[in-house]
């Protein structure tokens, strides 16, 4: 009976800690509009909105940080990995 309560509950601990690491919907709306002001894009808002969800998903705090720091390529490129 322990075991069978224990599992699910390691499950949603492991999986809090995961998303932790996750940005803010802010701090990646922050980020892609400053990586396109780098790069000199204008984009729809429906595909700004997309490359947010995406940035969430998929992207660090320490990446999503640098992007909003970043001001020109080059260190907008650093960020890259982080």
């Amino acid at each position: 009976m322990r075991t069978r309560l224990l599992a699910p509950i390691l499950l949603l601990a492991s999986l809090s800690l995961v998303a932790c690491d996750k940005p803010t919907e802010a701090d990646c709306r922050k980020a892609v509009e400053n990586i396109n002001k780098i790069h000199g894009l204008t984009v729809e808002p429906t595909k700004l909105d997309q490359a947010v969800r995406k940035c969430q998903s998929s992207s660090t705090k320490a990446s999503v940080q640098c992007n909003i720091a970043a001001t020109d390529v080059a260190s907008q490129k650093a960020c890259d990995g982080k």
